[in-house]
């Protein structure tokens, strides 16, 4: 099962404008920004310096241009492994902060207004997300004048852990599938994954080293799977297919796991004839004895069943060791 993901292994998954792309166009809710053209996407600086220059750091600032001629957005995104009451005031800082940094960079004059900020948070923790993602639900309202309104801003919520595969399998992208990935509880599954992902990025495509590691970081380095996700980027020139290298793995595996029940089934068996032996000869076995039995090699088995043949008590038995 995949652990949970923080910060590190987001970053540098969506430093790449294809997965930011993907997320745009199947995870936020608005058909017509969707249209965007992904040539536009352009890296941002995320170190902003706060008026007293203190560095406040957002995890991913994109730029691109909007659908129809609409001009610059600006898309912000955080990335969350537990959740936070006070996001919806955090995001609006850093929109306040990214903001300042474009008019202080503005190349051209502002009589167009300042560019809109999509604000995205990609939460990747178990627990369930608590709290409204719009700043105005979280302050308090007057009933009468000035105040009945307050400052209006919301960020988008995407909680990995409540998507399901069923709208999964509507995005034909490879962030879906990643998500995919993320939500498979066997390791049969989510290699299942990365060989519908060896058909949609290209051999030489830098993006699978970024996936390997991004997946290394959710199963853990020392998971079994690591070498089959060494091999999806080092693909070398076999007649074997990176599918078929997976089925062969876990057909392999599959095969030792039945011979070593198999061998273990014929230890068991072979103890409790031994157990049943004993007992016709000296009587009741203690728990000691019984355990000793249970936890016996096939060689030493072997030996205390040719033992009983000729031994007068239970210790002679035993007294074979070697």
């Amino acid at each position: 099962m995949p652990r949970a993901l923080h910060d590190a292994p987001y970053k540098l998954l969506f430093s790449s404008p294809r997965m930011v792309a993907d997320l745009i166009r199947g995870f936020v809710p608005d058909p017509w920004l969707a249209r965007f053209d992904p040539a536009t996407l352009v890296p941002a600086p995320t170190n902003l310096v706060t008026p007293r220059m203190q560095q406040l750091h957002s995890d991913m600032v994109w730029r691109l241009h909007a659908p129809d001629a609409q001009g610059e957005v600006i898309v912000h995104i955080e990335f969350q492994s537990r959740p936070r009451h006070d996001m919806p005031l955090r995001m609006l800082e850093y929109l306040a902060h990214i903001l300042k940094g474009w008019v202080r960079n503005a190349e051209r004059p502002q009589t167009d207004g300042w560019p809109p900020v999509l604000s995205i948070v990609l939460y990747s923790g178990k627990a369930r997300w608590h709290g409204s993602p719009r700043i105005e639900d979280h302050i308090r309202r007057l009933p009468r004048g000035l105040l009945r309104r307050s400052v209006q801003h919301r960020f988008v919520l995407i909680d990995i852990q409540r998507l399901r595969l069923q709208q999964l399998d509507r995005l034909d992208s490879v962030l879906a599938l990643l998500m995919r990935f993320e939500l498979r509880h066997r390791s049969e599954d989510m290699m299942e994954v990365m060989a519908r992902l060896d058909h949609q990025i290209a051999r030489q495509d830098p993006l699978r080293e970024t996936i390997r590691t991004w997946a290394l970081a959710a199963v853990g380095e020392s998971s079994s799977l690591a070498p089959l996700l060494d091999e999806f980027v080092n693909v070398k020139g076999t007649a074997m297919s990176f599918k078929e290298n997976v089925e062969a793995y876990f057909a392999k595996r599959d095969r030792l796991a039945r011979d070593a029940g198999q061998r273990q089934g014929r230890i068991k068996g072979q103890a409790e004839i031994l157990s049943r032996q004993i007992a016709r000869r000296f009587g009741p076995l203690d728990e000691a004895t019984q355990n000793r039995l249970a936890s016996a090699k096939p060689a030493m088995l072997q030996r205390w069943a040719d033992a009983i043949l000729t031994a007068n008590t239970l210790e002679e038995v035993f007294a074979t060791q070697h």
